[in-house]
């Protein structure tokens, strides 16, 4: 199908990226890598007469490393999040989840803030994010605001942005080193494929006891879902392959999944309890190996 004419703008900052939106309104879109709103365009998802392109601002992909947080612009491709070494090193799950997505193509041009911004029930980045507490920095035209991730999303491709604001940067403070986080999902196949249902979960222990948890369930409600419940069973227990698994049951009650073309409802119940228990023992794992039962 034809993509509908629009007229583009070249933008030097995001300050000038938000007045713009501002001025030409909900017939106005920003475009970063354009890996989901080109295919919104072609199938007419969305109708915009004006599409803000903000490829050309300098500095809106850089990945900073400093005083125990790291800060990554949103328009960092998924590519350089994965290979990043300050991510690698200080939070892998996410180079791991960046990894994990679309085509080495996709990857190379899909960025960090338009996964996010996209507010797709399926994206994978979010749940890992979510479970180490990130941040979104963003910018508009009456000014910035610092959202934590957990606020962030309304329902499907839903987000409290305000109508003429951008994400700025995202940031995280660098787990401890008793902590481990990992995020697990199903696919339908082994690359390019939107999961079916995707877990993250961090874990910090002490003294071979679980002191704090996260557990975020992705792609089985409008947003992503901390399985509360299933985090007040595991917090003082031991971390076992009993009551991993019995988290995994409780966090099956706490998801609203729904039957579609890629699974049924039922099917998606039964990934939740099985990502949950992996997700669970990765980061524990991960945990233990960073001194987590000292």
């Amino acid at each position: 199908m034809k993509i509908p004419d629009f007229e583009l703008h070249s933008v030097k900052s995001l300050s000038e990226a938000c007045k713009l939106l501002a001025k030409y309104g909900p017939r106005a879109k920003a475009i970063a890598g354009g890996t989901d709103l080109l295919v919104d365009l072609k199938e007419h998802l969305v109708a915009v007469e004006h599409l803000v392109s903000l490829s050309e601002i300098p500095e809106a992909d850089a990945i900073t490393f400093a005083k125990g947080k790291l800060s990554i612009g949103a328009l960092a491709t998924l590519s350089s999040v994965a290979s990043n070494p300050f991510i690698q090193k200080h939070f892998p799950a996410l180079s791991d989840t960046a990894l994990s997505m679309a085509t080495p193509q996709i990857r190379n041009t899909g960025t960090i803030g338009g996964n996010i911004a996209s507010a797709v029930p399926s994206a994978d980045i979010p749940p890992a994010l979510m479970c180490a507490d990130a941040h979104i920095i963003t910018i508009s035209t009456k000014g910035k605001k610092n959202i934590p991730i957990r606020n962030f999303f309304a329902g499907v491709r839903k987000t409290v942005l305000e109508k003429d604001g951008l994400i700025k940067t995202i940031e995280i403070d660098i787990p401890k080193s008793n902590m481990g986080v990992s995020y697990q999902k199903f696919a339908l196949r082994e690359a390019a494929a939107l999961a079916v249902v995707g877990v993250a979960a961090m874990i910090e222990t002490e003294r071979n006891i679980i002191k704090d948890v996260c557990i975020v369930l992705g792609a089985v409600a409008p947003t992503p879902v901390i399985a509360h419940q299933a985090c007040k069973f595991l917090n003082g227990k031991e971390p076992t392959t009993a009551n991993f698994n019995q988290a995994g049951v409780i966090a099956c009650d706490e998801g609203k999944p729904i039957s579609d073309i890629r699974a049924s409802k039922e099917y998606r119940c039964h990934l939740i309890g099985v990502l949950t228990r992996r997700a669970l023992t990765e980061a524990y794992k991960k945990a233990s190996k960073n001194g987590g039962n000292k």
